[in-house]
């Protein structure tokens, strides 16, 4: 998928060619923090502008269709870190009572590598319900 260049410091790939499949759930789970100084340091320094173009995260829209009060709905929300440094990715859901058990919160998110966030909704009751992902 991605190597690195002959600098060592970007990966050489093409970001439209990675797949978010919301029915795929990526059983490997990253913690939320870490103990090593190198990752502290690059989670904690404000990505660039060529760095963010280096994440892709997806799917961009979900559409649950028509579903059934107290029914538990699920789908994957991943992001797909293409930096040479970790990054650190939470999802602020905790307003929104609908979406009380997904998870995880925030996952430390390696170079080159995908990880997924399960969306559940519980609707608990009739509405129409449309959550904006930023």
């Amino acid at each position: 998928m991605a190597q690195n260049n002959k600098k060592g410091n970007l990966f050489d790939f093409d970001l439209a060619s990675i797949e978010h499949n919301p029915n795929k759930v990526i059983k490997k789970k990253f913690p939320d923090s870490t103990s090593n100084v190198k990752e502290i340091q690059a989670i904690e320094t404000e990505l660039t502008a060529f760095e963010l173009t280096r994440i892709s995260v997806g799917p961009n829209q979900h559409d649950f269709g028509q579903i059934f009060v107290k029914s538990k709905n699920q789908f994957s929300f991943s992001v797909f870190n293409g930096n040479n440094k970790h990054i650190k990715v939470e999802l602020l859901f905790s307003t929104i009572l609908q979406l009380c058990k997904s998870g995880p919160v925030a996952q430390v998110i390696p170079p080159n590598t995908m990880a997924s966030f399960e969306l559940v909704l519980l609707p608990m009751e009739p509405e129409v319900l449309r959550i904006p992902v930023v």
